[in-house]
């Protein structure tokens, strides 16, 4: 028995000491998956750390390498050439942000992590804030792979993103040689790019309908704001004044115009504009209504007199190129990257909407007075509204105003001790005629008088 269990005891520490030789090969070597396919090289960011990118003969490798989009990007030339670099050590993706409304990059690799956003609202200098544009066009370039790498260098220098230790100072070079470089144009589209973006102004923060009408190119119009918003790179394509279910009252785009026109400032001398993509002069991409308050004037006859509005702006189509960057560093001879991009561009379209309610607040107050005695009198009127509409009702417990074409049909309105107070009108141009003199007065005696085969009346000034 005590030879049985010192066999035991032996073959006990044998086991033991074998787990720990086991634990000792084992402790530094780690299980990788292969990238393989397009399927793999997409995966989540984050994913794709550590893993091996496979340079068998039909993997990703070699797709990308025969596009001229794989490469090395870390060449020693001192070293052994035929050992390469092919663990993921970092990833490089160039995409649309939603939520903030612009391209950006963002990085990642052990330990660390960046977003960077392309334009110039990084409070860094333009050369800076230029580089994602720059990235996003380089890579989305077939056979570039040496633009691609030219400009992630100066990415990682300016710490825009992870600090990717192929590109340290002093190393080694790349012997990538396919360049096909984007033009001028297509690194602004990147950078200038914002879609479009509700900024809140104050008193009041809410859009509201101004009162009064205003007659802006000939047209009478309800006065709405202000409104205020953000974007860039492409211009407005379509402003449009709906109702709750979407039904279109009046619009604006290229091929119409009359409807709804807009301005910055409500002084006398403002300029109302037709067009709504006025550039700022010095760039053909920075717009007046970029950043800026404004107002919108739109057709009184298109709109309800009362209700609630819906204000929808819409952008011109972005179109862009998602696209990724790959590099392995692994302290090797030769460490890889990798870039693709999506083929089918990405579609942004930019929509921004705000609700405004219609009321019916307009006041008109008519006084009738002797010129001579200043004597308060009492006189009979009748109101038009606009081109053709003629006021009747008298607004006061259940009888509506209405607005109709006939003249016969119109109410006559009398001021009482000289003065006639008509409230909650809808917004619009009123017109007021004197119909009655008062006892004692003649119409015919009186400035503005006109006398037809339908009607005599007086039409008041103001």
């Amino acid at each position: 028995m005590k030879r049985q269990y010192k066999s035991v005891a032996i073959l006990s520490v044998c086991l033991i000491i074998l787990s720990i030789f086991i634990g000792i090969l084992m402790k530094d070597t780690k299980v990788y998956a292969e990238i393989m396919n397009y399927e793999d090289f997409h995966k989540p960011a984050e994913n794709l750390l550590g893993q091996l990118m496979s340079n068998s003969g039909d993997s990703y490798w070699a797709t990308l390498e025969n596009k001229g989009q794989a490469g090395c990007f870390a060449h020693d030339a001192s070293e052994d050439n035929s050992v390469a670099g092919n663990y993921v050590s970092s990833v490089f993706d160039i995409k649309f942000d939603k939520n903030v409304g612009r391209i950006c990059v963002s990085s990642i690799q052990q330990g660390d992590s960046k977003k960077y956003y392309a334009g110039t609202n990084n409070n860094e200098s333009k050369s800076i804030s230029k580089i994602v544009g720059e990235l996003a066009a380089n890579a989305a370039k077939a056979r570039n792979g040496r633009g691609v790498y030219e400009v992630l260098r100066r990415a990682v220098a300016k710490h825009i993103v992870v600090e990717e230790g192929v590109f340290k100072e002093g190393g080694a070079g790349s012997d990538f040689t396919a360049k096909n470089p984007p033009s001028e144009d297509e690194i602004n589209k990147y950078n200038s790019y914002e879609s479009l973006t509700v900024v809140e102004t104050t008193n009041p923060k809410k859009p509201e309908q101004k009162s009064g009408i205003l007659t802006v190119h000939g047209v009478d119009c309800v006065v709405m704001g202000p409104f205020k918003m953000k974007f860039g790179g492409v211009g407005i394509s379509k402003v449009t004044v709906e109702d709750e279910d979407e039904n279109v009252y009046a619009k604006w785009n290229d091929n119409t115009e009359g409807e709804i026109f807009w301005t910055t400032s409500l002084s006398n001398d403002t300029t109302w504009h037709k067009k709504f993509n006025i550039t700022d002069g010095n760039s053909s991409d920075k717009f007046q209504l970029d950043n800026q308050k404004f107002f919108l004037a739109v057709d009184q006859e298109k709109i309800p007199d009362e209700g609630l509005c819906k204000i929808k702006i819409k952008q011109q189509t972005f179109k862009y190129k998602k696209s990724r960057i790959v590099v392995c560093n692994t302290n090797q001879a030769q460490n890889y990257g990798f870039y693709d991009y999506d083929n089918e561009p990405v579609e942004v379209n930019g929509e921004i909407e705000w609700e405004v309610t219609i009321s019916s607040n307009v006041k008109l107050k008519v006084m009738k007075k002797d010129a001579s005695t200043n004597e308060n009198l009492r006189a009979g009127f009748k109101i038009r509204c606009g081109e053709n509409k003629w006021l009747s009702g008298t607004g006061e417990d259940g009888d509506k105003y209405k607005y109709n074409n006939s003249y016969d049909d119109a109410t006559i309105y009398y001021s009482e001790n000289g003065k006639l107070v008509l409230k909650d009108l809808k917004g619009a141009k009123y017109w007021v005629y004197e119909v009655v003199a008062p006892d004692g007065y003649s119409l015919e005696m009186q400035e503005g008088y006109e006398k037809t085969d339908d009607h005599e009346w007086v039409l008041c000034p103001g």
